[in-house]
């Protein structure tokens, strides 16, 4: 047998292993998460169900527990452009099981899939989470051939009291509702990064920016939150030289800074501005250092 002729049988080979592999195998993820909405009792809240990655899957079953003392299930409708052969939606005791599935050929959109209806029927003392799992049994995700795929999911939940603004589970910012600032947030985060950390669907002002910036703002109804930018003292956004001179002057020759300004310079998370934020503030814009705060920035 000719090299040529080996080389061809082999390739062939691997691409019928590769075929005859699960989707998981060789892999391939779907990923599924629920989103979280705001409400207050009696009111009827709607949750996303999306795809966020998608190798390409024919069918699925999920699983979305709930706290039937808290919510209950109000109906649920597919997302324009999601239109599977088969759609079913089960409610038991605080599960609603969730099947659909193309016989003809693998879906590959990611984005909303279905949109979930809570009504809110418990009462609560202040504002609360009612928090939604989302599950996937093994086996759950598979594509036009049968091959299963591994599978990911996210949580939800629903937030109930009067406050139109909520930060997601575990986002690393911090929510100061007596004062009414939003801090933590890192130099140029884009204002479509910052606003994916809040539930629901707030607004960012002023319209337009490329970055947030200390002295911007977030809003939902009636509620309004300033935005502090850790570093940023002059209100662009961004970590310059500017930032750490003006908390230069504050500290060693006591010029008076803002409130907001204040806050924006206790780079080291205190409470308090010491020469130690001035450091660290100009270590980060010389790129001396460790980024004052790293996460959560967008490219904008």
């Amino acid at each position: 047998m000719t090299n040529v002729k080996k080389l061809l049988l082999a390739f062939l080979l691997s691409l019928l292993l590769l075929l005859s592999l699960p989707a998981g195998a060789a892999g391939q993820t779907t990923a599924f998460s629920l989103s979280y909405a705001n409400g207050t009792a009696g009111g009827v809240v709607e949750v996303f169900l999306s795809c966020d990655e998608n190798p390409g899957f024919s069918g699925a079953a999920l699983n979305i527990g709930f706290d039937p003392d808290v919510l209950q299930y109000d109906g649920c409708t597919t997302a324009d452009g999601f239109d599977p052969d088969i759609f079913s939606a089960v409610e038991t005791e605080g599960q609603l099981r969730i099947a659909f599935t193309d016989r003809q050929a693998d879906f590959y959109m990611t984005g909303r899939l279905l949109t979930v209806r809570f009504r809110i029927v418990g009462e609560t003392e202040g504002d609360s989470l009612s928090r939604l799992t989302l599950s996937a049994p093994a086996g759950a995700v598979a594509d036009v051939r049968y091959r299963s795929a591994e599978c990911r999911v996210t949580d939800g939940g629903v937030y109930i009291g009067s406050s139109a603004i909520h930060l997601l589970p575990g986002s690393a910012y911090v929510l100061d509702r007596e004062r009414g600032y939003v801090t933590g947030i890192a130099p140029q985060t884009a204002p479509e990064a910052f606003l994916q950390q809040f539930t629901g669907s707030p607004s960012f002002s002023p319209s337009g920016s490329r970055y947030v910036f200390t002295g911007s703002a977030v809003a939902a109804g009636s509620e309004r939150y300033t935005v502090v930018v850790t570093g940023d003292l002059n209100g662009d956004g961004t970590l310059t030289a500017s930032d750490y001179l003006l908390a230069k002057r504050a500290i060693v020759l006591d010029a008076e800074l803002t409130e907001i300004q204040t806050l924006a310079a206790d780079v080291s998370g205190d409470g308090k501005l010491t020469a130690s934020d001035y450091l660290l503030l100009k270590k980060s814009v010389l790129g001396l250092g460790q980024a004052v705060i790293c996460d959560t920035r967008g490219d904008g």
